[in-house]
């Protein structure tokens, strides 16, 4: 009796002890490694550009056999650098046509923005036609009515579009052309290079695939 005693008692005071035992909670698990993507290498858009102006430059000589292709300089995707033109100096995400030299100065790093945004090369087409345009105007010496600087820029958008079309027909490049017209438009009427406003620009753009007839009216 006394075994079995004190074997109830060992019960019980196990039983008092089981409720305070507590249980280590399980490990938690660690989080997979984060696997991060290397970012693609810049696009060099040198290639692409000096396509586009070759192509662009034989548009307008097959419309007029008296144009003088103008030369063609870039500026390095370093726009911190600059780059001077007797027409005064290239800034970083600037485009220009300078009659001086018969020049087009583009920025590199701009061009390259452009083609990976949506717009596509469509957009980078549509920069290099629309500063040959404005040598086109230069050699030819077309006057515009109106408001000289908007009503050149408009005529300039024209061609662009006019040349799309010849270069491109039926792809998406006319689209991205007038997408890229319509965000670099203003609403700036005070500035005087005002270009036009976005809705103009687009709708420029998109009237020039109707040919280089289409823009005429836009001359004096």
């Amino acid at each position: 009796m006394k075994v079995l005693f004190a074997v109830a008692l060992a019960a019980l005071a196990c039983a008092g002890c089981s409720a305070s035992l507590t249980l280590d909670p399980p490990p938690t698990p660690k989080p997979p490694p984060v696997v991060t993507a290397s970012p693609s290498a810049p696009k060099d858009i040198r290639p692409l550009i000096e396509s586009q102006f070759a192509q662009s430059a034989s548009v307008y000589r097959s419309w007029w056999p008296q144009y003088v292709t103008p030369g063609l300089h870039l500026l390095g995707t370093d726009s911190s650098s600059g780059a001077v033109s007797p027409c005064g100096p290239l800034s970083g995400g600037d485009a220009f046509y300078c009659p001086t030299d018969n020049g087009v100065y583009l920025d590199l790093g701009m061009m390259q923005d452009f083609s990976r945004l949506p717009r596509g090369d469509g957009a980078t087409l549509a920069t290099v036609a629309h500063e040959l345009g404005h040598a086109w105007q230069a050699q030819r010496h077309l006057e515009f009515s109106g408001s000289t600087v908007m009503n050149s820029e408009l005529h300039a958008d024209c061609l662009s579009g006019a040349v799309i079309a010849a270069i491109a027909p039926g792809s998406d490049a006319l689209a991205q052309g007038a997408a890229d017209a319509y965000a670099s438009g203003s609403m700036d009427w005070t500035n005087p290079q005002f270009h036009g406003t976005p809705t103009q620009r687009r709708d420029v753009t998109l009237r020039g695939a109707g040919g280089l007839a289409a823009c005429d009216s836009l001359i004096r």
